[in-house]
């Protein structure tokens, strides 16, 4: 497992902790910070160890944005750079075939809302807040927030968020369908990791099934969602899990998946 200079990485249980760790600028984005996160994502997503990632932020903040002194720079190549960058990691984090949990633990702004918005499961603290805010630097989002956005909440809201970018705080976020639980502050990184370990206990393989299958879009038409299952069920069906979960469905037993 790599070190990093800018990110907290560990791994308990099957799951791999990936916390932001520029606190002094309110885990702002800059190259390095980004670079890094797309190397710990695709190392994450490539062991086979590990069973769920976590994303989460230390200090105040989960994440600023985009680091705007950068972009401020003459001739910054921050855009430029950091868009593919920002693409490849969110790309990672969906495409990645095991679950995907985010603990927003403070603000979530910019990119950073995008990055809280990749998770399957999305915590955030009571004092957390999601903003979109692109729009208040003359942006459109990056970080596949418009993608993600129109998945989550209807047409109208999602419009409404990015050409607002208005601050959303965590209760409303739950409400809307942006948060899946909101809990108080001193109790955000327990109640993450006990989901994290959760996910990672259950059969990776299905879950990652379900997350392709949801993230690809097959939902969107009937034909290409039947096509889907089908061959999802195929391939489950001859699963070390699968066989272990009817095992213990008639041995009355919780069971022990291994994901495989």
């Amino acid at each position: 497992m790599a070190t990093y200079e800018n990110l907290k990485v560990e791994h308990d249980g099957g799951v791999r902790r990936i916390a932001l760790d520029r606190p002094e600028a309110l885990n702002a984005l800059s190259i390095p910070l980004i670079e890094e996160l797309v190397d710990a994502a695709e190392e994450a997503a490539d062991d086979n160890s590990v069973r769920c990632i976590l994303l989460t932020a230390e200090g105040r903040a989960f994440c600023a944005g985009g680091d705007l002194k950068a972009m401020a720079e003459p001739e910054s190549d921050f855009v430029a750079r950091g868009v593919p960058l920002g693409r490849r990691l969110i790309e990672t984090l969906l495409w990645a075939p095991k679950p995907v949990v985010t603990a927003v633990n403070g603000a979530a702004a910019g990119a950073g809302a995008c990055l809280a918005a990749v998770g399957d499961v999305i915590v955030m603290a009571e004092s957390a807040f999601l903003e979109f805010s692109f729009v208040k630097v003359g942006l459109v989002p990056d970080f596949g927030g418009l993608y993600l956005l129109s998945r989550l909440v209807s047409g109208l809201k999602a419009r409404e968020l990015v050409m607002s970018g208005r601050r959303v705080p965590a209760h409303e976020a739950a409400e809307i369908g942006l948060a899946t639980q909101v809990v108080p502050d001193g109790d955000l990184d327990k109640a993450a990791r006990e989901i994290g370990q959760e996910m990672a206990h259950g059969p990776t393989l299905a879950l990652a099934q379900i997350r392709q299958i949801l993230n690809s879009g097959a939902v969107s038409s009937a034909e290409a969602l039947f096509t889907a299952e089908d061959g999802a069920q195929r391939f489950l069906s001859k699963s070390h899990d699968h066989a272990e979960g009817i095992s213990a469905f008639f041995g009355k037993r919780p069971p022990a998946f291994t994901g495989r």
